[in-house]
């Protein structure tokens, strides 16, 4: 008996870590992709795309919602100083629908055309991704789901010399 509780244990805790990297590395392939991409138009499509091919490489649909939000480096939350669950100004929302994959769910929207990548780390806009999920556990001994979130903050990279790089 002792060494089913154990092996259970394992397989348990593997899974919680696993949901855990899976959110951690969605979060960072998003705005890693996203940050390479300054005023392009489609990139919020593009990370999701990056998010999508990273939960899609793991069993199961840990993720719930994806924010794609206009960052302040200094606290990570979105520069409009809203709440990154609910923000509405600058940020992208995508929810997880099984079976369909993401739907964009919140209209408001960071342009492409609006973002500055040019210049000092001050002079330059920074981008988030928020990722929020859940961890169903295997045997369900260990108790309820859990939820897991994961921020990763980026600098725009800067744009081409001669490129046009300001609003």
């Amino acid at each position: 008996t002792l060494l089913v509780l154990l092996f259970f244990g394992v397989l348990e805790m593997g899974s919680l870590l696993r949901t855990r990297a899976v959110m951690t590395d969605a979060s960072r392939e998003g705005a890693r992709v996203a940050a390479a991409l300054p005023r392009v138009d489609g990139y919020q499509n593009s990370a999701l795309a990056s998010i999508t091919g990273v939960i899609n490489a793991q069993p199961g649909e840990p993720i719930d919602y994806v924010t794609i939000y206009r960052a302040d480096p200094a606290t990570g939350l979105p520069r409009s100083g809203e709440d990154v669950e609910s923000c509405l100004v600058d940020c992208w929302r995508f929810e997880w629908i099984p079976g369909s994959g993401f739907e964009q769910k919140l209209g408001a929207t960071w342009n492409h055309q609006l973002q500055e990548a040019c210049g000092g780390v001050t002079d330059t806009d920074w981008i988030g991704v928020y990722v929020r999920g859940h961890h169903r556990w295997v045997t369900g001994v260990l108790g309820a789901d859990r939820t897991f979130t994961d921020r990763t903050v980026m600098r725009l990279e800067p744009m081409n010399a001669g490129a046009r790089c300001r609003p």
